[in-house]
């Protein structure tokens, strides 16, 4: 508890002192607010940050990905170079993962739900998470290979998976003592029934796939356990934790409609378990062929903004190869000129969201104004007040997340000029 104490002296009438008071406050509340407030600001300052270089590090990321897939497409795949073109792709995929884990807390991020198989999603992260815990840790995945597909933005997963795992690996290091070191990480389909349903008020009935996280650490109390998804709370010595991992958990895990709960004793084995819905629509026929060609133009023509010269070449390139044609211009005020001249016949517009002298959404209100009726497509490689405005917009479909995919362009453009 912290006070703050006032000390004043009682004098007599010769006005000797003959005695102390004081006055005592408890401000423990106060200082922990004020702990709070820094501690939110020092988390916006590092997401502007943030943010700022991961624009720059999804338009190279963009570079590399869009060029190493072009040359894989123009070797064949026998060919030494075809292999080196690919490790480079996946790197730069994993990269591109990576970034996205940084910018979590840096911005709004625009869910990209689809039919994910969870246990895939984790065996191809099990490499980063056993750099993230102690060699002496035991790492176990216990995998059923009988769940069944969830719908899930893969980035979110990543982070909830990470975040548990290195709760549970605090939690080990901890127990000073511990004979046995190991997380287990597992998954297996379960039915939530009537009854299982009325103990928690957030799990709906069900097919469901359980997702647990379990470590051997130090434990938690039942008054520790009310409190470790609220925002700041955390038993980690100062400067050793946020107190925001968990709270990130629990915001995924609402957002997307699953539920989790917390057993744990002190000194004894902690497990979460994470109750999410399975995907129950079916794809169609059209649907699986959608996902497995690409849907090129009909020689329509795309007006491309981009401010940076290797994004703007690779972009038009790979629309061409998409049987695009292109006209290009480095910033708004140029597009602008582009757009109007009678000479042009513009489709569609791609634009950066984020760029110097006249950003994305200035641009397309000035467009507007002059009665172009041609659609936009916005890029961005992370979200910040731009990306909210459209979103409040619902113009969700109008916004492309760099590094894009040619595969992404593709069927954002065949969306935009109603092709699909």
């Amino acid at each position: 508890m912290k006070c703050n104490i006032v000390i004043f002296p009682i004098k007599d009438e010769q006005g000797e002192i003959i005695n102390y008071a004081s006055i005592q406050r408890d401000i423990t509340k106060e200082e922990q607010l004020k702990e709070q407030v820094f501690q939110a600001q020092k988390m916006e300052s590092l997401g502007k940050l943030t943010g700022g270089v991961a624009h720059d590090f999804n338009n190279l990321l963009t570079v590399i990905n869009g060029f190493s897939k072009l040359g894989m497409e123009l070797i064949n795949k026998d060919h030494p170079v075809h292999n080196y073109l690919d490790q480079i792709y996946k790197a730069g995929e994993r990269a591109s993962h990576l970034t996205s884990q940084l910018l979590t807390f840096s911005r709004k991020q625009v869910m990209s739900p689809k039919k994910v198989n969870i246990n895939q999603i984790f065996q191809d992260t099990q490499k980063m998470l056993r750099r993230l815990i102690s060699e002496d840790i035991e790492l176990i995945f216990d995998l059923d290979e009988n769940v069944r597909p969830i719908k899930a933005d893969l980035t979110q997963l990543d982070q909830i998976l990470m975040n548990l795992v290195v709760n549970a690996r605090d939690a080990i290091l901890e127990k000073k003592d511990a004979e046995e070191k190991k997380i287990v990480v597992s998954t297996k389909q379960v039915n939530v029934t009537d009854e299982a349903a009325r103990q928690f008020i957030d799990l709906q009935t069900g097919p469901h796939v359980l997702i647990q996280v379990s470590d051997t650490g130090i434990g938690m109390s039942e008054e520790v356990m009310k409190r470790i998804f609220e925002p700041f709370f955390t038993t980690k010595k100062e400067g050793k934790g946020t107190g925001l991992g968990l709270a990130t958990v629990y915001g995924i895990i609402k957002q997307n409609k699953a539920s989790i709960q917390v057993t744990s004793k002190p000194g004894e084995r902690t497990t979460f378990s994470i109750y999410w819905p399975n995907y129950l629509e079916e794809e169609t026929t059209d649907e699986k062929n959608a996902q497995q060609q690409l849907v090129n133009g009909k020689n329509q023509t795309i007006l491309i903004i981009e401010d940076e010269n290797t994004v703007r070449e690779l972009l038009a390139v790979t629309l061409k190869n998409l049987n695009y044609s292109v006209i290009s211009a480095s910033d708004g005020a140029q597009a602008l000129d582009l757009l109007t001249d009678p000479q042009n016949k513009i489709d569609a517009v791609i634009t950066d969201l984020v760029m110097p002298k006249m950003d994305g959404l200035t641009f397309a209100k000035k467009a507007k104004e002059l009665g172009v009726k041609a659609p936009i497509l916005f890029a961005t490689g992370y979200a910040d007040e731009h990306l909210e405005q459209l979103i409040d917009a619902e113009n969700r479909d109008l916004i492309i997340q760099k590094p894009y995919t040619k595969e992404a362009l593709s069927e954002k453009l065949s969306k935009i000029l109603g092709e699909k």
